[in-house]
This record gives structure tokens, sequence and C-alpha cells, in this order.
């Protein structure tokens, strides 16, 4: 089982992502932006000190979308044989760059 360090049960993590599609931020569903979501969960403290990476994401939802937040949840499925639900957002920031927030919720 994966600990999370975290009181109220939900970790976040950030990572930034540099040279999004010219069209601003990604679907939730978009090629895309699962490959965001996959690289912000691996670059993750806790994913890199317990050598977790995502194997597979599933059941991928948008909760709310506008021009600079795209809100969604989706179900990580790892390497140690767990699925996660987590709950994040993307955000475009004023420079072009867009930042991905990610909460893990047990």
């Amino acid at each position: 089982m994966i600990k999370i360090n975290a009181a109220s049960g939900i970790l976040a993590i950030t990572l930034l992502l540099s040279g999004c599609s010219d069209d601003g931020l990604p679907s939730c569903s978009s090629d895309e932006g699962i490959q965001f979501l996959t690289d912000t969960f691996n670059e993750a403290q806790f994913a890199r000190q317990d050598s977790l990476s995502v194997v597979e994401v599933t059941d991928i939802k948008e909760i709310s979308s506008s021009d600079h937040r795209v809100q969604c949840s989706a179900k990580v499925s790892t390497n140690s044989a767990e699925t996660l639900l987590v709950n994040y957002h993307m955000d475009l920031r004023d420079d072009g760059t867009s930042v991905l927030e990610l909460k893990v919720v047990e």
C-alpha cells in the first residue's frame, strides 16, 4: 500500500510543462494531457522514493474547463498493482507554460 504523508490524506504535487500546444491546455483525455499527468506523478517525491510509476490511466473525467484551467479526475494504476484516484488541474500561466497540480485521494 502506498503511504502518503499528509494529514488530510491528500498530497499535492506540481510540475511545470513548457512547450504546451498552441491551442492552450490539453484536454484531460488527450495524449498530451495523459502524458502530463503521468510525468507529474512519476516525478513526485513519493513516487521516486518508492520506485512507483504509472502503468495505466483510466476513467478520465473532465470536471470543468476554461481557457486557463482544466480540472480532471482519473484512476492511476501503478507498478505496485494499486489503483489510486487522483484529482488534478492544469493551469495555463501568463508566460505560456502550464502547471499541473495533482491530489491523490485516499
